[in-house]
This record gives structure tokens, C-alpha cells and sequence, in this order.
């Protein structure tokens, strides 16, 4: 019993490595919880994310409807330099991902080659490549926010050029076509940040469920 909650924690630690500080593969109780605190801090900073991404959008309806361009112009700079800070973020979340994940899960093959117990190494086996899918699937939706805030970025910013350009009403309404083409590429990102969101919540469903022939963490 002992070893399976000892390959239950390690495959926690691999599904969370990309978020946490210091999850080794050893399965003790304080790694764990620092692995869930890192799961927990990574969850609410994708919330914050995807309310930039509403603020942003917001502040772009601001420039159509504001009757003070030069506010509303200022509002929308500050939503455009957050989503900025966000979209670094992102990009550098994803390339932690792809460079850490070989890295534990060829840890995690080494303690299986430990074990004695030809069922038990299958056992491991199988959690080990579950998990490893897992994690693909978090990996690649990490990507996909990364990829959809290049877009998204790319309409704020020159809709944000044009308008230091010339601050005028007149300006905003001849630039209407850009305004309304940032909104859609807005939304996909809202959308595969929530999907990335999606995906953490059923890892952590995972983490608090006792599945068949699987103790919970704790045990």
C-alpha cells in the first residue's frame, strides 16, 4: 500500500513540476503540498489571465464609445501593457513545460527500474504513462494560450500605435474595422485559457478522488 501512495504522490509531482519550485520525485508529504501549492498559485494566475483578456477587451469598446478619446485611449494603454506581462508569462509557463517534463518523467522510470516486483513495476508502469498523458494534454493547451496571445497582442498594439498617431475620434472611427477584428482573436484567447483552466481542474479532481485500486494521496 505504502508503495502505490509513494507512485500516486510521484505522479502528482510530475503533473505539477512545470508549477512548482521544488517537487522532487520522493513522495514526501511536504513536497506534495508544495506541489499543490504551485498547482493552486498556476490556477489562480490563469483567473487573473483571462480577466485581462476581458479588461482588454472592455477598454477596446471603450475607444468606439468613449466621448473622451484621450481617457479612454489611456485606459486601454494600461490594459494593453497588462496583457503584455501576461502573454510573457505564458510563453515562459510553456517553455517550462516542455523542458522539464522529460527530465522527471525519466526520474520516475529510474525509481520504477528500483523495484523488485515484476507486477509492481507494471503497476507503476501503466500509472507512470497515465500520468505522462496527463500531462501532454496540460502541455499542449499551455501552448495553445501561448500561441493565441501573439494575435490577440498584435491587433492591441497597433490599433495602440495608430491612435498615438493621431488621438482623434475621427481616427477611431476609420480604424472601427481593426477594433472589431481584435474582438474575435480576444475571444479564442479567453477561450484556450479556459480550456488550460479545464484542464488543471480535472488534475486536481484527480488529486482529491480515490479511483479504484489507487489509495488518496494521504494514505
Amino acid at each position: 500500500m505504502a508503495t502505490h501512495a509513494r507512485s500516486y504522490k510521484i505522479g502528482l509531482c510530475l503533473i505539477l513540476i512545470s508549477i512548482s519550485a521544488g517537487c522532487a520525485s520522493s513522495g514526501r508529504a511536504k513536497e506534495s503540498e508544495q506541489a499543490m501549492e504551485g498547482f493552486r498559485s498556476t490556477r489562480s494566475a490563469l483567473a487573473v489571465a483571462r480577466a485581462d483578456v476581458d479588461k482588454s477587451l472592455i477598454a477596446l469598446d471603450g475607444l468606439s464609445t468613449s466621448t473622451d478619446v484621450q481617457a479612454a485611449f489611456k485606459t486601454y494603454s494600461a490594459s494593453v501593457a497588462e496583457l503584455e506581462k501576461a502573454g510573457a508569462d505564458a510563453k515562459k509557463r510553456a517553455q517550462s513545460m516542455r523542458e522539464r517534463v522529460d527530465a522527471y518523467t525519466a526520474k520516475w522510470q529510474q525509481e520504477i527500474d528500483q523495484i523488485q516486483s515484476a507486477s509492481i513495476r507494471e503497476g507503476l508502469a501503466q500509472r507512470r504513462q497515465t500520468v505522462g498523458d496527463h500531462f501532454a494534454q496540460v502541455k499542449e493547451s499551455a501552448q495553445h494560450v501561448r500561441d493565441a496571445y501573439i494575435p490577440f497582442l498584435q491587433d492591441l498594439q497597433e490599433i495602440q500605435r495608430a491612435l498615438a498617431i493621431d488621438m482623434t475620434p475621427a481616427n477611431v472611427t476609420a480604424i472601427k474595422p481593426a477594433i472589431d477584428q481584435a474582438k474575435p482573436d480576444g475571444q479564442k484567447l479567453k477561450d484556450t485559457i479556459a480550456e488550460l483552466e479545464g484542464k488543471l481542474d480535472q488534475i486536481a479532481e484527480g488529486m482529491s478522488t480515490t479511483r479504484p485500486g489507487m489509495p488518496a494521496a494521504g494514505q
